[in-house]
């Protein structure tokens, strides 16, 4: 299941198409440690959201494998439909029995143990479509772009450093960027005076986090110093 991706890179060439499920190991993040981490606890939620939105929105296209010609499946056919996810803790085992039985609801199972993702419709009992496959080519392009327009949107600023200067100085000034973007976000109204520098530090260090990983981005190597310079408290006792 996981043979398709090792850190960050999807061997496309070897593995042309892959199911949803697979699609969305490769989103979890660019880190195998975290990748694995997350698929134990059963964190499918952010990647499978990920993946439903672009298939809506037309950027990603599905297709059944079944036979040959594999043939698109239109995207309405998506609109609203639930995902079976390829694992849930014990003790929510019977409650997702119950919920996705064949006949019951239209939906999308993507169970680990299937070697193919299937669709479900309502009131029937055998799948509509038996194996769902993207292009891995496509995968990847679609999430480099999001990548790329999530990074210059955090590093666009009116001080951002010039393409002419070294390259240590405009990474400096990426960081700073990625900083002023997270003092914002966790303080619409400012930075409280009375607020401790180890706390701001702690809250802008969580959002960073929190940021790259909602983008599947591995995260910057910020210092503290960088935060507190950014947030004018360089000269304040730590």
């Amino acid at each position: 299941m996981f043979d398709h991706i090792r850190g960050d890179e999807l061997d496309q060439r070897k593995y042309p198409w892959i199911n949803l499920t697979e699609a969305a190991v490769y989103l979890i993040s660019p880190d195998d440690a975290e990748r694995m981490r997350a698929i134990n606890s059963h964190d499918w939620e952010r990647p499978f959201k990920r993946l439903h939105k672009w298939i809506e929105d037309g950027k990603l296209t599905i297709y059944e494998g079944w036979t040959e010609p594999y043939k698109a499946i239109p995207k309405e056919d998506f609109f609203g439909v639930r995902i079976r996810y390829p694992s849930y803790p014990e003790d929510r085992q019977e409650d997702i029995r119950r919920a996705y039985q064949a006949g019951f609801r239209t939906f999308i199972d993507c169970d680990l143990s299937q070697p193919r993702n299937r669709y479900f419709e309502a009131r029937t009992f055998n799948p509509k479509w038996r194996d769902l496959k993207i292009r891995s080519q496509e995968l990847v392009a679609i999430f480099e772009a999001e990548n790329i327009d999530a990074f210059n949107e955090i590093a666009a600023t009116p001080d951002e450093p010039a393409a002419d200067q070294p390259e240590e100085r405009q990474r400096a000034g990426r960081k700073s960027a990625l900083v002023e973007k997270a003092i914002a976000e966790c303080f619409p109204k400012g930075i409280p005076e009375a607020l401790p520098n180890p706390e701001l530090v702690q809250q802008i260090m969580k959002w960073l986090t929190d940021y790259c990983k909602e983008n599947s981005m591995p995260p910057p190597v910020i210092s503290a110093t960088t935060v507190l310079r950014t947030a004018g408290r360089k000269d304040k006792d730590a």
